[in-house]
């Protein structure tokens, strides 16, 4: 049985790379394809990736990264 998701290795440690201020680019290649995003024309509104288990939440300020947060919003 395949689901049509696709799971990566991402670590807290790569979270912590990311800083406030960096492009989406930038966090793609730190992080990878998030495996949710949201955008606003072409516009990141935030990107959401899944750590250990919980959901952790990278959203965007004018094109850049402005805070990192855990959702307690997680579907597996």
């Amino acid at each position: 049985m395949m689901c049509g998701c696709s799971f990566q290795t991402v670590s807290l440690e790569d979270l912590q790379k990311v800083k406030a201020g960096m492009s989406p680019e930038k966090v793609v290649e730190i992080m990878g394809d998030p495996d949710e995003e949201v955008k606003l024309d072409e516009t990141p509104m935030y990107y959401a990736y899944h750590i250990d288990n919980e959901k952790w939440v990278i959203d965007f300020e004018d094109g850049k990264v402005g805070q990192k947060s855990k959702s307690d919003n997680f579907m597996h």
